[in-house]
């Protein structure tokens, strides 16, 4: 396979099957990678999340997911944006500050995605499971 042409109704599935080929073709030179195409993958999305929180201190990143509601009153889901970052190099930062810097980068893509909608009074909810980015968050900006 040379191409996969976007945009058409079977360009996921076909996707996921050349990844899936490359795992195939690949796993003694990548035992990790393709591994990690094998079970990882959804349709063409990875989902994986940081096994210790060594792996949580390289790397933050932020997803922006759009909900519609239908004419039939169906809801849809669907990743919509997602952005990651590598950590900071200083050796002092912290798990709190990372997700804190993770907080900051949803509200940059949030303000992005209105932009670019062009639907700045959009109703957005944002969430993180940082207690310590929140309390960050809602504190007094002098503090």
């Amino acid at each position: 396979m040379n191409t996969v042409t976007f945009g058409t109704a079977s360009a996921p599935y076909l996707a996921i099957k050349f990844l899936k080929k490359v795992a195939d073709d690949e796993h003694h030179n990548f035992p990790e990678g393709a591994k990690v195409i094998r079970e990882d993958m959804y349709v063409d999305d990875l989902i994986r999340s940081a096994d210790s929180i060594e792996e949580s201190m390289k790397a933050f990143g932020s997803a922006v997911y759009v909900r519609v509601l239908d004419s039939e009153g169906k809801i849809h889901t669907n990743l919509l944006l997602a952005k990651t970052k590598v950590a900071p190099s200083q050796r002092t930062i912290t798990l709190p500050r990372l997700e804190l810097c993770g907080a900051v980068l949803l509200a940059q893509l949030l303000q992005y995605t209105k932009e670019v909608l062009g639907m700045p009074d959009i109703k957005m909810y944002a969430w993180t499971d940082s207690t310590i980015a929140m309390a960050w968050i809602r504190a007094m900006p002098a503090k």
